[in-house]
């Protein structure tokens, strides 16, 4: 291509329509030897953050119902809705496919999320219980898991991010 005109250089005389001359030296410099599509994989970033969220979410859930010794139906559906919010959460962090802007989103929604469905009303119960010798343990537990919460936010963006990014330089190689 012509630098001046972006016309089509022809071949033979090494000259565009608009007049412009090519050196014979610079010739097969600037062209690729291969078609690179750098474009980020979208879907990609999606699936890997959807993955890693809703493992990492179910499995804070996990450590935090063992901590608190508490197994049954509750924890069936608490993991559930955290599998689903991990997906969520993950998959449109990850969607971004630019790992800090990723992680940064995976923290603040699964922050946000954890806060609405987990903080404020553990905060509303415990308050509810009169003279509960353990109301500072719940107030801190609370406080761990939403930060918990927040790591796996943002571990899932970021890798589902960086999966996204260099999805089809990895799968060109092999």
């Amino acid at each position: 291509m012509c630098p001046k005109c972006s016309q089509p250089i022809h071949e033979a005389t090494l000259q565009c329509s608009c007049g412009y001359s090519v050196p014979k030296e610079s010739i097969g410099e600037c062209q690729p030897t291969e078609p690179s599509d750098s474009r980020p994989d979208y879907l990609m970033g999606f699936v890997a953050g959807a993955v890693v969220g809703a493992l990492a979410r179910s499995l804070v859930m996990i450590i935090f119902f063992s901590v608190e010794g508490h197994f049954g139906e509750p924890f069936v559906f608490v993991c559930t809705i955290a599998l689903f919010n991990g997906v969520i959460i993950g998959g449109v962090a990850g969607a971004t496919c630019r790992p800090l802007v990723a992680t940064v989103l995976g923290a603040a929604l699964s922050g946000f999320c954890c806060y609405v469905l987990g903080v404020i009303p553990g905060n509303i119960l415990t308050e509810m219980v009169p003279h509960d010798p353990n109301f500072h343990r719940h107030k801190r537990m609370l406080i761990v898991g939403l930060v918990l919460m927040m790591t796996a936010g943002a571990l899932a963006g970021a890798i589902g991010a960086t999966v996204g990014r260099y999805w089809k330089q990895l799968t060109r190689r092999s």
